[in-house]
């Protein structure tokens, strides 16, 4: 009885006499293996029905492997790292910074599909300038809230400072941010980054109309 090339299911002739069991049960079976991946473990992959292009998926390793041919090959795992869930930049001056104070950078939000499941990776950059005074401190801070939107009450996922010492305006210096972090619950979310001055001095600042940048990648399993 002639056979599929690839998966190996029956094709009988008019005058062919069809078992049951053999030839139609049997490949209802392979049928529905084939439909979506066969779900397994590591150690027991199936031996027979193989085809190249077949898909499994391993409940032990999380894996979803596809059949070469020959063997094996990892195509996904749940672990894996997605990459960028979104980007933001702008440009222009944003409004001065004085003691105390902290604003968000203009324009610099995120707004994506989060789940604590996962770790995602938050890099900023911006450039500042004195407006009044020198020698004075910054520091960049990344917060997030649920929602689609972030203000100055949302949580801090951590503060990156420097020392600005500056002669004078027109002059000003690259401040670079980088945390990581796993979200408290899943959902919609919103990670902005900010930049503040400490309590003390009389000195402000401000970040530059140069081009400023926000980006969250999801850089594997938390």
């Amino acid at each position: 009885m002639a056979v599929t090339t690839r998966m190996g299911m029956y094709l009988p002739a008019g005058t062919d006499i069809v078992d049951v069991e053999a030839h139609l049960n049997n490949q209802t079976d392979l049928l529905e293996k084939s439909v979506r991946p066969e779900v397994c473990t590591s150690s027991t992959r199936p031996v027979t029905g193989l085809f190249t292009g077949k898909l499994i998926f391993e409940t032990d390793t999380k894996n979803v492997m596809k059949y070469s041919g020959s063997v094996w090959e990892v195509l996904l795992n749940e672990n894996f790292p997605r990459g960028r869930v979104g980007f933001a930049s702008s440009v222009g001056a944003s409004s001065t910074i004085t003691a105390g104070n902290e604003i968000i950078l203009p324009s610099l939000s995120v707004t994506f599909t989060g789940y604590t499941s996962r770790r995602y990776l938050i890099l900023g950059t911006a450039s500042m300038d004195a407006v009044s005074g020198n020698d004075c401190s910054v520091y960049m801070r990344a917060r997030w809230a649920t929602g689609a939107s972030v203000t100055t009450a949302g949580d801090s996922l951590g503060t990156q400072g420097a020392d600005y010492n500056d002669n004078g305006t027109g002059v000003s210096m690259r401040a670079e941010y980088c945390k990581t972090f796993v979200p408290a619950s899943s959902g919609q979310m919103t990670v902005g980054l900010f930049m503040g001055r400490p309590s003390s001095g009389t000195q402000s600042i401000l970040s530059t109309a140069a081009y400023r940048a926000l980006h969250v990648e999801d850089i594997g399993a938390s």
